[in-house]
């Protein structure tokens, strides 16, 4: 993907008066919203190409992920652990999928950070491996990033996070 120090360097020539376009205000915006876009429409097209190779789960995954979605939002102890659950047997049904590896990661971290299961280094590993591999399955997926960075401040690694 391309890097935003490329956007911020320029912002910084321009900020600094070194336009080569014109010398006004609109000029320095102009030449600024055009770098911006071309490095959002560049993450974009990457972002979209990965998303549509991604091979769609089958009808009973999605069924079983959007049980355990609507139980992400009950925050109590039956809740989250149906969510852990469903996710689990979504993931058994799909090794590979990223939505039910970063479901189980946020149920356990929801579920430790809630008290209803002890805050230990074991609820800490399973929030990584399982955030890792939402990571590694679904990499265009904000939220596993989200999931990720809560494992990596759950393990105290702050700078991660």
């Amino acid at each position: 993907m391309q890097s935003d120090s490329g956007v911020a360097h320029t912002a910084v020539r321009h900020c600094h008066g070194y336009s080569s376009h014109g010398t006004g205000p609109f000029d320095v915006q102009d030449d600024l919203v055009q770098y911006i876009v071309a490095s959002i429409q560049t993450q974009l097209t990457l972002s979209e190409g990965s998303t549509a190779r991604r091979q769609k789960p089958s009808q009973g995954v999605r069924a079983l992920l959007a049980r355990a979605w609507k139980r992400h939002y009950d925050l109590s102890a039956e809740g989250l652990s149906e969510l852990v659950s469903l996710s689990e047997l979504a993931l058994a049904l799909d090794p590979s999928n990223g939505e039910a590896c970063r479901l189980i990661a946020t149920g356990v971290w929801h579920q430790a950070y809630r008290g209803f299961i002890p805050w230990d280094q074991i609820a800490a590993d399973r929030v990584m491996l399982f955030a890792q591999r939402a990571v590694l399955a679904e990499e265009v997926d904000e939220y596993a990033h989200w999931a990720l960075a809560l494992a990596y401040l759950m393990a105290c690694q702050h700078d991660h996070a």
